[in-house]
């Protein structure tokens, strides 16, 4: 179990990454459901959530590559970066793009 008051590790090294894109929130432990996302939410710059939190996103419009991480674009022009638990752990194909 995650202790709400701690960054897990694998998401501060994420935060050191460098972006081209403005990053909206880290979404650790991603996971699919429709065509949003849900997992636990760190950093987010639109101060709606707190760290720790497990939140849904908005649809998912696309999937890209930056600074080494999968970043998943939304509807409403959020921009999530995906941080597993371990690098094996990819749940989605995150190479294509998502089509409703």
């Amino acid at each position: 179990m995650l202790d709400r008051g701690r960054v897990p590790i694998q998401v501060a090294d994420a935060k050191r990454a460098h972006f081209n894109i403005g990053i909206t929130a880290f979404l650790f432990c991603p996971e699919v459901e429709g065509f949003m996302l849900t997992g636990i939410v760190y950093f987010d710059q639109k101060n709606r959530f707190k760290d720790g939190r497990r939140i849904r996103s908005s649809m998912i419009v696309e999937f890209v590559d930056q600074g080494g991480y999968s970043v998943a674009l939304t509807s409403t022009g959020s921009a999530y970066v995906l941080v597993t638990q371990s690098p094996e752990e990819l749940p989605l194909d995150l190479s294509q793009r998502i089509e409703h």
